[in-house]
């Protein structure tokens, strides 16, 4: 009775194990792409499907499980279906800066059988368009329309980075100029709209206080081919042939008129009409932006005015209704001399121009007031203060447009000077008085008017345009 017990037992033991374990009936799990193909290609802000066929597998217990070598692409895989169909889904960024190629390793897993399969699929990541990284550091770029442009955060003409945790858009003079904008690392990243031209100010935020701002000039513009030279003594000056932030050099629009800036400011301020009107700005939602406009109170207002782009300084009288500083006496004055290189004759941490360009000296805009140099009144309809728009100013072979777009007054708000009974088209060298006098914080600059081209000295809480040479 034991006996024949014990060999049931036996028998039983033998069964179970047939049942479960691996023979040649029970072939191994398998998965392959359903479509033949392994290698496929994801754009920007794409997503693709990977589909797979699984065989011999558990229908109950068999999971899909999706792993990406590039953390940058998001995996997720649906449920298996009933004949061992399965779709995994690839996501790529919005924006991909650099060209890749990675992986996604699918796997089937069929726990309660103790089995496993995977299939590895090979993804090209295609680069986004028109991508532009700058390798130079300024205070305005360059920025051709419909770019995704990017520039390392750093302080203006310097290496020195700035601490950002996000950047934005302050402003833009044409509506819907930059449609994104984005950090990644240290290098801010702006996404220009198609044939759109214009400026606009971003700005670097740390805990929502700007640390630094840049202009964005954008435009087909290109300053060494379009550029020309004066001779000053024995220096030749190479110059743009527009203020810094115009889009055209020719008479006849607006485009023509640049941005203004108060003395030894980085900072852009939008440009004038020939309404004699501030060009209408935007934030980047598309409303109004709005500019701040305030008495300066600090002895040396440098570092407030980085901190607040948007806001235009109009002086007071003890100092001499400059933006820089409250009192004239106090605060030092070879420090405010050289805010634009005047003293030291090297392009300053300030300087508005692009890369490889500076403000020019005073002794660089000689050609306005050269009586060798033949000029010509421009008028828009007849001859008449109010039509008055510039000088064609004849340079070798050929003649420039420079423009009488105005001036803003230390306080800010509106202009003059443009489309007026008396127009001027006042440029900014780099330069300013000795600041010997009692207490005068002036900068040399060129007037151009209905009668005459001559140069001057204005407060610096005055905005004007901008003219910039090469390095």
């Amino acid at each position: 009775m034991r006996i024949k017990f014990f060999y049931f037992l036996a028998t039983a033991a033998v069964a179970f194990s047939c049942l479960t374990g691996c023979s040649s009936d029970d072939p191994d799990m398998t998965i392959e792409p359903l479509s033949g193909i392994d290698t496929y290609t994801i754009s920007p802000n794409q997503e693709i499907e990977l589909k797979v066929k699984i065989e011999h597998f558990g229908k109950t217990s068999t999971s899909l499980i999706a792993m990406s070598s590039d953390s940058n692409y998001a995996v997720a895989a649906g449920a298996l279906a009933e004949d061992g169909s399965g779709t995994v889904t690839v996501s790529a960024p919005k924006y991909i800066l650099n060209a890749t190629t990675f992986t996604v390793t699918v796997t089937a897993s069929d726990d309660h059988n103790q089995k496993t399969a995977s299939q590895i699929f090979n993804i090209n990541a295609e680069a986004s368009p028109n991508i532009v990284i700058s390798a130079e550091s300024a205070n305005s770029f360059i920025v051709k329309p419909g770019s995704l442009f990017g520039f390392t955060a750093n302080k203006g003409n310097s290496s020195e980075s700035v601490s950002i945790d996000q950047a934005v858009v302050l402003w833009q003079d044409t509506k819907g100029l930059i449609n994104d904008i984005f950090v990644e690392g240290n290098v801010i990243h702006a996404v220009l709209t198609a044939g759109a031209e214009g400026n606009a100010v971003v700005a670097a935020l740390k805990d929502n206080k700007v640390q630094w701002s840049w202009n964005l000039w954008v435009t087909d513009y290109d300053p060494s081919a379009n550029s020309f030279s004066y001779a000053s003594g024995e220096t030749i000056y190479t110059m743009m042939d527009r203020n810094l932030g115009a889009l055209s050099s020719s008479s006849g629009s607006d485009k023509v008129n640049g941005n203004f800036y108060q003395w030894g400011r980085k900072d852009a301020f939008p440009g004038s009409t020939f309404n004699d009107t501030l060009k209408v700005s935007y934030d980047f939602k598309g409303d109004t932006a709005k500019f701040n406009y305030e008495p300066v109170h600090e002895v040396l207002n440098v570092e407030n005015s980085i901190a607040n782009p948007m806001t235009h300084y109009s002086g007071v009288s003890g100092g001499n209704y400059s933006w820089v500083s409250s009192d004239f006496a106090s605060v030092d004055k070879e420090t405010v001399k050289n805010l634009w290189g005047g003293e030291s004759q090297k392009k300053s941490l300030y300087d508005p121009c692009p890369a490889g360009w500076e403000v020019a000296p005073i002794s660089a805009l000689g050609f306005y007031t050269d009586k060798a140099i033949s000029k010509e009144k421009v008028y828009d309809g007849a001859a008449s203060n109010k039509n008055f728009r510039g000088m064609n100013i004849t340079l070798g072979e050929k003649t420039y447009f420079f423009p009488a777009q105005g001036e803003v007054p230390h306080g800010g708000e509106y202009c003059n000077g443009v489309g007026s009974t008396w127009p001027c088209g006042k440029v900014w060298s780099a330069n300013t008085d000795n600041m010997e006098s009692k207490s005068y914080f002036r900068g040399a600059c060129i007037n151009v008017t209905p009668s005459s081209c001559s140069s001057g000295k204005v407060s610096l809480g005055y905005a004007l345009s901008v003219r910039c040479v090469k390095e």
